[in-house]
């Protein structure tokens, strides 16, 4: 076997790591500056939705007063401008349970952090079967800021 080998394998391996690196996308922690500022007259609602393939794989279209807004993504977070007023976020579930929406009244200039939730155990068909029973909830900035590390930011919607 050629000595070079496990040099050039090593070699190799790094670069491709190094590559992965430039191609993964920023997470929502790391974009810091490119995020715009609330435009004047306007509120901003942030929607998360941790990556939890045990518990759901579902991205569900976010919908505010019955108006589709966007798909949430796995283990990402996006941002939509409303105007001030009452708002109530829903998405579509398989199972049915209380507090599944959440409303929200939007201030102009504050920020909302809406977390996309899922609780399989909910509804199940046995002891095998699951499905999907999907909430939207309300987090605080300080669970926002502590999952935004964790999540790939996908700019407005």
């Amino acid at each position: 076997m050629n000595k070079r080998s496990p040099i050039r394998l090593v070699s190799m391996t790094l670069m491709l790591v190094a590559l992965m690196g430039f191609v993964a996308s920023p997470t929502a922690a790391a974009v810091g500056p490119p995020v715009p500022p609330i435009q004047a007259g306007l509120a901003r609602v942030w929607f998360l939705q941790l990556f939890m393939p045990e518990e759901t794989l579902a991205t569900p279209i976010i919908s505010a007063n019955g108006t589709p807004i966007a798909q949430s993504q796995l283990g990402g977070a996006f941002f939509h401008d409303f105007p001030p007023g009452t708002y109530t976020f829903t998405v579509p579930s398989y199972g049915v349970d209380a507090g599944q929406a959440q409303t929200v009244q939007l201030v102009e200039g504050a920020q909302t952090y809406l977390e996309v939730q899922s609780l399989r155990s909910w509804e199940s068909a046995g002891d095998s079967s699951q499905r999907d029973t999907l909430y939207v909830r309300e987090i605080s900035p300080v669970w926002a800021e502590k999952y935004f590390p964790m999540l790939t930011y996908f700019g407005p919607r």
